[in-house]
């Protein structure tokens, strides 16, 4: 029998946008955020409600949309040379 591993890695970061106290006032900031993103036509945002277990609140988290890179040629960078001093910080003659 073979195990398998699964590796995920991990998202784009979650941004608190805030604590309350009960599900109805985080659901509450929910709605009302996802009516502001609606009518500035913010697409792709994302908004979640999380129970904290450690003092039973509830967090509102959001985070951005995902921009996908597009893949860039790498250009090698020119090594700049800078020009030595001595010890006192006089130039080398």
């Amino acid at each position: 029998m073979k195990e398998e591993i699964i590796i995920t890695k991990s998202g784009r970061p979650w941004n608190i946008l805030g604590i309350f106290d009960s599900y109805k006032e985080a659901h509450d900031v929910r709605k009302k955020t996802e009516a502001e993103w609606e009518h500035e036509k913010i697409d792709g945002m994302e908004i979640k409600i999380k129970r904290r277990n450690s003092d039973d609140k509830f967090a509102v988290k959001i985070r951005t949309p995902q921009i996908e890179k597009l893949d860039k040629p790498k250009t090698k960078k020119k090594k700049k040379t800078a020009k030595r001093e001595n010890k006192h910080g006089q130039d080398n003659i």
